[in-house]
């Protein structure tokens, strides 16, 4: 399914945590891309940062322009980055969990209406929709990550290429797909919700899990003191079948916290279709 939604940009924020031996690739990269964004109207800023406190203080002044100013970046993360500790921050031994990083990344996305694409440009960066979860505002609108290693080659000769793309008129799906596919995952916020709700239609409300579920309910109703009796048991049958029908209703529910507000693109009827197309 083609998910919708629009994405508009005015910028280009890059935050880099390297040691001074490593940034040749990186200043490389940040001047092709500062190029591209003055060709195109689009600002351009970079920010290197430290230690965990500079991070943190760079993007809460990135959520209190998005807020007040309407900057609207795409933000690209440019440090190391594993699986256990999160974004490794220069040489300085500190590292950001990716949980943490995703909380602080959400609340820019809430500031900019669900508007906001992160490029992971480190190892392991995918990780950073840990912290989704679809009753809290998703951390950001698109996310182009690794999710293992990332070679400073790939990087190089695709990170320029893939701003030049879309901002010479191509859709962001475009560029990605032209420069960044081979190495990077797509996150789409819109496609988690999709996936999730999807996997909970398919576990506890269709075929013979639901009729499971709906048994294991109704024991539930007769344990807290109604009669177990044929009539009853139609009853509450039928309510219960009523009540756990997937509607649109239990999509809007989600939708509206998760997407921050943005119409969902997909209806349940779309989605159900689909489901029963798998």
């Amino acid at each position: 399914m083609q998910l919708g939604g629009s994405f508009s940009c005015n910028s280009v924020v890059w935050i880099v945590s390297l040691a001074e031996e490593e940034l040749g690739p990186s200043r490389r990269m940040m001047a092709g891309v500062s190029a591209h964004c003055s060709l195109h109207g689009y600002l351009f800023f970079m920010f290197d940062v430290k230690c965990r406190s500079e991070l943190c203080q760079v993007l809460k002044n990135i959520n209190f322009c998005a807020r007040e100013n309407g900057l609207r970046p795409i933000l690209v993360l440019d440090a190391h980055g594993n699986q256990q500790d999160g974004l490794v921050l220069d040489n300085s031994g500190e590292a950001m969990k990716w949980n943490d990083l995703g909380s602080l990344l959400q609340q820019i996305n809430i500031s900019t209406c669900n508007n906001l694409c992160v490029i992971g440009a480190a190892c392991f960066s995918l990780r950073t929709i840990s912290p989704a979860k679809l009753d809290k505002a998703a951390p950001f609108f698109v996310l182009l990550a690794p999710e293992q290693d990332v070679k400073v080659g790939f990087l190089e000769d695709n990170l320029p290429a893939f701003f030049n793309r879309l901002f010479t008129g191509s859709s962001l799906d475009d560029a990605y797909s032209s420069h960044l596919s081979d190495v990077f995952k797509y996150f789409h916020c819109e496609m988690m919700l999709f996936n999730v709700v999807a996997r909970y239609i398919v576990a506890g409300c269709k075929g013979k899990r639901g009729a499971e579920r709906r048994e294991r309910l109704m024991t539930e109703v007769f344990m807290h003191g109604m009669l177990n009796t044929k009539a009853n048991r139609k009853i509450v049958r039928k309510k219960l079948k009523a009540s756990l029908k997937p509607n649109q209703t239990l999509l809007d529910k989600y939708a509206e916290t998760f997407l921050v507000g943005r119409k969902c693109s997909f209806t349940m009827e779309q989605l159900l279709t689909f489901i029963e197309k798998k």
